[in-house]
């Protein structure tokens, strides 16, 4: 039995009298038609259902409140109004919590039906062998460390004289430690009842034997959204959800601050790589911790919050477009979606029991552990919904995803939202070509007008039917009747009757669910996560003649700052380096690359987002919000576990600051979040790495706005004409002559920035190509550097210098 109730709200209106040796008391469960019996054999009040998981009678429960009630009078809480403080029952009833402020000061547990104490001591007054340390609290640089440490309530006893004082001085430091505040931000999970009850004998007395009442307790249950992306394994293999408690400049923030208000049995889904993959009940609410160290990333410094939680495996895993498609026209307030769909950039979310209850519907292969089952007002019921292609095109309807509603003409009254269809098409190919949901219920369709029936009469005809959401389109890939013939699970399956619409059963929805992302796999339309090749630092050097240990140094500023410039002369192969450095970022993971080249048209529209002319269905123009480029890049590098990288070609060409607009924030603080112009939250996913090129002979980068320059590192690539010469070992041009050309230019131009690289030179057929080179390349260059000084031009022409080029 999961949870007791006592049917009558004055429990004491149908109790015996305690005098009395033996009685019987009946309780109602939540299970219907089952009751528990229970023999009492006592001359003293009875301890009520409410506390009768965690104590083993009124005395011990008595002693237990008289502890909370001490440590409450040395945190200087002398009355049940104070708002410092929070007292609460556990949901199961198998926890006791008390919290000052913003830490949890005492708790009482039951564990394998022993009764545990846990309490906070001082770092260096814990010098105690019995105790087990349960976790360490936050402290500032100039506290005393304190610890919460847990005993068994025997052993607690039994140490009672040599804890007192350390205990009492522990508190001491806990009331200092929160002198400025006036209310525990965990006050709205405050029982008044009890708090009313640890300050006056007669109410502990009475909800001790009488227990709280239904409206003491809170029954609903929390529904929560967390994306995890990379860091999903760790804290999956810790069993916790863990964030910061502010950003690096001290602001709160939304989905951070939502990990205060976790409850225990609260359920959580978990979100990473574009799919729901886990589903966790909570354990123990957040508490004030460090990060732990196996979770390694950048927030290890920072405070936190962090909430103990039972991991369970979602099989198959949900794709995030089925979790928005079961979601449409779904509102959840302070939820993890965008405007446009999109899962938001944060940690935790609010989510709600019907969204929940969608997705289960949605997605019925999914093996769900039985907690997330929560009551459902009308159970889900399964039906085959038949389309003879002689009256009405459906598989070209499904093709032009304009299957919005569906004909009924039997099964009005049966057929409700939320349940489950098999959409069947009749014929020589006859098969499963969707699944779908009902997205209403059944009423009067107007005014539709489709190109799809067969008989044109029909388009205008007036009729009963309800709106359907596709769930699996299987047009391009059906479950055709062939194919079924022989499975088991389907031999009864209504596909050979005469009419329209049919019932079914739950298992055989299961299995074409399952028959669906079969053949949506084979027919590559859910295609699995692919990694990327392999490419090597041995690679990279290879291909760019860039040693080792410079290449070492620059991965480490891009790993440090997320995002750097290549900057130099024309010719010193930016772009080319830029994309293999990009591939050694990607190397063997599943991120992506994306390569986009600004120019002095390009704006923070094309770059973030903005408004863009559509043609709409009817031919009419439109105009909608669309994401730029890099704000589409992070979108979907959010699905990826491994590093993406965006590179940025000529990046000085473009106004900058109106381009990026508020990214200029977030390259600098890329812990945070910040609204975007046209609404919506934005930060930089943390497996976001920009990689920029600047040719300095357009622009110095002197020229560069200063804010920016910080924001990135900058890889200076100079000539390297050793890195010529070696090329051109295996080509068999001899290189002396024109790198003898090439230092003589690069001195006459005495300038770094505007010198001559070496890519114009770099192609295994030289000799033939070196005059194309040198007179479309070169020498226009030298023209328009030297457009003052014709005579430099001049000692420079192909004709002048050829016969020093070939020695």
């Amino acid at each position: 039995m999961r949870e007791k109730k006592a049917i009558a709200k004055d429990a004491s209106a149908i109790r015996v009298p305690d005098e009395l040796a033996e009685y019987i008391d009946f309780y109602r469960t939540d299970e219907p038609f089952t009751y528990r019996l229970e023999l009492h054999t006592s001359t003293k009040a009875i301890l009520s259902l409410s506390f009768s998981k965690l104590f083993q009678d009124i005395d011990q429960a008595q002693w237990a409140f008289q502890t909370i009630v001490a440590v409450a009078i040395q945190l200087g809480i002398t009355d049940a109004h104070d708002l410092r403080y929070s007292i609460r029952l556990s949901r199961r009833g198998d926890k006791l919590n008390f919290v000052f402020c913003d830490w949890l000061v005492l708790r009482f547990v039951r564990k394998q039906d022993q009764l545990l104490i846990l309490f906070p001591l001082l770092d260096e007054l814990a010098a105690i062998d019995a105790l087990f340390l349960e976790f360490c609290y936050v402290c500032k640089p100039d506290e005393h460390q304190i610890n919460l440490y847990v005993l068994p309530v025997e052993t607690y006893l039994a140490l009672a004289d040599k804890l007192k004082g350390p205990i009492a001085q522990t508190m001491d430091n806990i009331k200092k430690r929160f002198v400025q505040y006036t209310r525990s931000r965990y006050r709205r999970n405050h029982m008044e009842t009890l708090g009313k009850a640890m300050f006056e004998q007669d109410s502990l007395t009475t909800v001790l034997k009488d227990g709280l009442k239904q409206s003491d307790i809170d029954q609903t249950i929390g529904v929560w959204w967390v994306n995890q992306g990379s860091s999903q394994q760790a804290e999956q293999a810790e069993g916790v959800l863990w964030s910061p408690q502010k950003s690096s400049d001290g602001k709160s923030l939304y989905h951070w601050d939502t990990m205060t208000e976790l409850q225990e049995d609260d359920i959580v889904l978990h979100y990473s790589n574009g799919a729901l993959r886990y589903v966790s009940r909570v354990l123990v609410p957040a508490v004030e911790s460090q990060q732990p160290q196996a979770l390694k990333n950048s927030y290890h410094d920072r405070p936190g919050y962090l909430a103990k939680v039972e991991y369970y495996e979602l099989q198959p895993a949900i794709p995030l477009k089925m979790v928005t498609a079961a979601l449409q026209n779904l509102d959840i307030q302070q939820g993890p979606f965008d405007s446009n769909g999109g899962v938001k950039q944060g940690y935790l979310f609010r989510f709600d029991e019907k969204a929940l209850q969608r997705i289960q519907q949605s997605h019925l292969a999914t093996k769900w552990p039985e907690f997330t089952q929560l009551d459902r007002e009308e159970a889900v019921k399964y039906w085959i919904f038949k389309s003879n292609p002689q009256y009405y095109k459906a598989v070209d309807a499904l093709r032009d995803q304009a299957v919005h509603n569906w004909r009924v003409l039997t099964h009005k009254q049966a057929i409700k939202k939320g349940d489950k269809v098999i959409l069947w098409i009749t014929g020589a190919e006859a098969g499963c070509y969707a699944l779908a949901t009902v997205n209403s219920d059944v009423d009067w369709i107007k005014d539709r007008v489709s190109p799809y029936w067969v008989n044109k009469t029909k388009e205008h005809e007036e009729y009963t039917g309800c709106d359907l959401l596709i769930d699996y389109s299987l047009v391009d890939c059906p479950i055709l009747q062939t194919q079924i013939t022989d499975n088991e699970n389907l031999t009864k399956l209504h596909i050979g009757q005469q009419g329209r619409i049919f019932s079914a059963t739950a298992q055989e929805y299961m299995e074409l669910e399952r028959l669906a992302q079969e053949q949506l796999t084979q027919c590559s339309a859910m295609p699995e996560r692919i990694c990327n090749e392999a490419y090597s630092m041995d690679q990279f050097v290879t291909e760019t003649y860039i040693d080792s240990t410079e290449a070492t140094r620059w991965l480490r500023a891009i790993r440090r700052k997320g995002q750097v410039v290549l900057y130099g002369p024309p010719g010193t192969g930016k772009t080319y380096v830029a994309e293999r450095l990009a591939k050694l970022l990607l190397s063997e993971g599943d991120g992506i690359s994306e390569l986009v080249q600004f120019h002095p048209a390009y704006s923070y529209e094309d770059f973030m987002q903005g408004i863009r002319p559509m043609t709409q269905d009817d031919g009419s123009i439109g105009y909608s919000l669309m994401p730029g480029r890099f704000l589409d890049f992070c979108q979907r590098a959010m699905t990826c576990q491994g590093t993406c990288v965006f590179i940025i070609d000529e990046i000085n060409r473009a106004n900058l600051a109106r381009v990026f607009g508020e990214l200029m924030f977030l390259l600098e603080y890329r812990d945070q979040q910040i609204p975007l112009a046209g609404g919506g939250l934005f930060s930089i996913p943390n497996n976001v790495f920009i990689i920029g090129t600047m040719n300095t002979a357009d622009r110095s980068i002197a020229l560069v706005d200063h804010a920016l320059r910080r924001r990135f590192a900058f890889l200076a690539l100079q000539p390297n004409l050793d890195v010529l010469e070696q090329f051109h070992q295996d080509t068999g041009f001899n290189s002396k002559g024109l790198l003898s050309v090439i230092r003589n230019i690069n001195q006459q131009i005495g300038d770094k920035h505007y010198e001559i690289g070496i890519s114009f030179f770099m192609c295994e057929d030289l000799t033939e190509q070196i005059e194309d080179i040198w007179t479309m390349e070169i020498e226009p260059y030298l023209e328009e550097y030297f457009c003052d000084q014709p005579d430099k031009i001049h000692e420079f022409r192909w004709e002048q210098i050829k016969c020093k080029v070939f020695l």
